[in-house]
């Protein structure tokens, strides 16, 4: 009997020690949480005549949108699209970016820099590299399977490019440095070349009309070349020619570099209709709106007349409409006019915003780097490349976005679960739909409404109430914790929202349902055979202890009657 007794003390025992032996989840610490253009903008200066100006919306401030960085200064100047931007880099690539997000799409490799501004037609790009050849891409379509541009021919000049090319009669136009003026048909074959002097920068002016295409080279050759033959019209010597110069009302409008002056040429006969002293060099190529031409020389912006006012063949200060200092020292970029602005760049590292009518400076937006690249509009917001390696949309403030977190319990324990509705709404206070929500937390796991397990950092979309619920399955802790719960909230063209919030999570109370009636105790249903066994040998003991007690009481019976039988004898 007593080593029955002692049976019983031993196996309740060991049962005592396994309880309390059985390991927990460690006490978690408060941490970070883991994890005029109707059509768009499409060549350089965005048409053939190179007018420079644009008609669709502007911006009302000069913030930063987004920008992308490559791996050498950006001198190309943006065209666009299907939405997207289209820029050349001096590593050699061209880059296409989302306009809205700037989330770069795709890249293409070439051997040198791409300075040009590339050519958009009819879902093909054309672009030269100073690699010496000139490029004919296809470009990737929004809704096919290539994701990569395709490479469908490529030409070999004598030198490096950085003119941009036109289309005239289906053939392509454009300038080498190998000082020659080249004419491709459109599937890449060589129809004629002409010479016109020293290396060619400058992109060719084309007048349709009558057949005949405008350009310069850097020995200060200015000529007009027929368009059927290739030969050469007349030249005229303007000192310097980076310009690409303007066509308008049948006068060119172009500066000059080593003569310091600004010239308006009859494209008939290339004589000289008047000049504009500007006492400094003139790279950058006008911009015509509104009767006013607008241009750069070095440190200052120029706003002169488009006729000479008296004609007498001089337009001189006096008749000048304004010019304004931008600190510039090269004066590469070459303005845009839209809605009664002027947008300029500056090697001072500044895109200007000035007032057409008065050169007042109403903004400016500062890069790291010298802005030779021209800016160009769309959809609202302009967009440029600048020395420091970026390419840059700058425009109205992004509407950001608002992150709000609604808990069921700032506190809970460990053997809960609690729901997280999530709302995202906009600085203005409306609901935003659509919006992807990303939940990281320091400790624990997350699971969609209809009890799908859920990763950290995967993303849930908002309703069109601006909201999503997901449910918060807490691990267990031995002693009060606190959880750290980080959500971030994105939607194209839309400043993202971040909030954070803390749970404190105390041990489990063994048994908590929740909302839905459920028990929902993980830890205990771990413990579930150790309960088992527990009370297995609670009823163990307590037939133990009945049997031990009826045999007490029967031996105690047998000893009364054997006591009675020894009475009786």
């Amino acid at each position: 009997m007593k080593r029955v007794i002692c049976f019983g003390l031993v196996v309740w025992i060991i049962i005592l020690c396994l309880i309390l032996c059985y390991p927990e989840t460690g006490s978690i610490q408060a941490g970070a949480s883991s994890g005029m253009q109707d059509e768009p903008w499409n060549q350089w200066r965005g048409s053939v005549p190179h007018i420079g100006s644009s008609d669709g919306p502007i911006p009302s401030e000069g913030n930063l949108r987004w920008e992308v960085h490559t791996a050498d200064q950006v001198q190309s100047s943006p065209v666009f699209h299907n939405g997207s931007v289209i820029i050349g880099s001096d590593d050699g690539k061209l880059y296409a970016a989302d306009a809205e997000s700037g989330e770069v799409e795709w890249k293409f490799t070439t051997g040198g820099s791409v300075q040009g501004t590339p050519l958009v037609l009819d879902g093909r790009l054309y672009f030269g590299s100073s690699d010496a050849n000139f490029y004919c891409l296809e470009i990737p379509g929004p809704d096919e399977a290539i994701t990569e541009p395709i490479a469908v021919w490529k030409y070999s000049c004598g030198g490096p490019i950085v003119s941009s090319a036109h289309v005239i009669n289906d053939t392509l136009l454009f300038g080498c440095q190998d000082g020659f003026i080249y004419r491709l048909s459109m599937q890449g074959e060589f129809l004629w070349r002409t010479e016109i002097g020293w290396e060619i920068w400058a992109t060719p002016l084309i007048d349709p009309l009558n057949h005949r295409a405008y350009i310069g080279a850097t020995n200060g050759n200015f000529s007009c070349v027929d368009l059927e033959e290739g030969k050469v019209v007349w030249t005229i010597d303007v000192g310097e020619v980076y310009s690409s110069g303007c066509l308008w009302n049948d006068t060119i409008y172009i500066g000059s570099g080593k003569d310091h002056e600004f010239l308006a040429i009859d494209p008939n006969d290339g004589s000289v209709i008047w000049t504009f002293d500007t006492g400094l060099p003139v790279f950058s190529t006008p911009s015509y709106y509104q009767e006013h031409l607008y241009f750069t020389s070095y440190e200052r912006v120029w706003c002169i007349p488009a006729s000479d006012p008296n004609g007498d063949g001089v337009i001189n200060r006096t008749e000048m409409i304004w010019s304004t200092s931008i600190n510039d020292r090269e004066g590469g970029s070459s303005p845009l006019v839209a809605g009664g602005l002027v947008y300029v760049g500056s090697d001072d590292g500044n895109l200007y915003c000035l007032e057409a009518g008065s050169g007042e400076i109403l903004w400016n937006f500062t890069t790291w780097g010298y802005v030779y690249s021209s800016p160009a509009l769309y959809n609202g917001s302009i967009y440029f490349g600048s020395c420091d390696n970026s390419i840059y949309c700058i425009g109205n403030r992004l509407i950001g976005l608002n992150v709000l977190i609604e808990m069921e319990l700032g506190e809970m324990n460990s053997d809960q679960i609690q729901v997280l509705t999530i709302s995202v709404i906009d600085q203005n206070g409306t609901v935003v739909g659509d919006a992807a929500v990303t939940v990281s937390l320091s400790a624990g796991a997350l699971e969609a409404a209809n009890g799908e397990a859920l990763g950290d950092g995967d993303r849930f979309i908002t309703g069109p109430d601006g909201r999503v619920m997901v449910r918060y399955l807490p691990t267990h802790v031995s002693s009060r914790s606190t959880i750290e719960i980080m959500v971030t909230a994105e939607k194209q063209g839309m400043r993202p929202g971040v909030a954070s919030s803390r749970i404190i999570l105390e041990p489990g109370s063994g048994g908590d349902q929740d909302s839905s009636g459920a028990t929902v105790n993980d830890q205990q249903a771990k413990r579930g055979p150790f309960y088992f066994l527990f009370s297995l040998f609670i009823i163990i003991d307590v037939v133990l202890a009945v049997i031990i007690v009826s045999t007490r009481v029967h031996d105690s019976e047998n000893q009364r009657k054997e006591d009675a039988d020894h009475s009786r004898n």
